[in-house]
């Protein structure tokens, strides 16, 4: 995280006042200061992330998305809207949208292999109140902060 906390991205967003952050070890928090509605976002990595008994991380992960969505379900606690690939950069992985508890919540996933901490996850979770317009592309906003974590920024 120390790369992104030391960034101008972040230096630019104290100065300018539009976004609250604060950082732990392996997660970064935002907390949006000027929105019309509730903005929060984290983004935290996932080190040591393997494929396990999948072929692949992304059908790791996919498989990890549905059993969240069918426990979604059955706790009639929200629904999943839909996941599909998405890119940035090199960085490849997925986007996923669902509802829980009258929020939007946003998640985008790259899949990166760090020289130090072998494959990881670096996970994006934009949640914001029903209803919330987000000023500018807040997605592109965070995808580019993920991307600052890896070699691909």
């Amino acid at each position: 995280m120390d790369w992104l906390a030391e960034s101008y991205l972040i230096e630019n967003l104290k100065r300018d006042g539009t976004w609250e952050v604060q950082f732990g070890a392996a997660r970064a928090d935002y907390r949006c200061l000027t929105c019309d509605g509730e903005i929060e976002v984290s983004i935290e990595v996932i080190a040591s992330y393997t494929a396990g008994d999948f072929a692949t991380l992304g059908q790791r992960y996919l498989a990890e998305r549905r059993q969240f969505c069918a426990e979604l379900v059955r706790q009639q606690a929200g629904r999943c809207l839909g996941t599909a690939p998405t890119r940035y950069r090199a960085l490849k992985g997925f986007h996923s949208a669902q509802e829980l508890a009258g929020r939007h919540v946003s998640e985008i996933v790259f899949f990166n292999h760090d020289r130090e901490h072998g494959r990881e996850l670096i996970r994006g979770r934009i949640s914001m109140d029903a209803g919330t317009e987000p000023a500018g592309n807040l997605i592109e906003m965070f995808r580019y902060h993920m991307a600052r974590l890896t070699l691909f920024y």
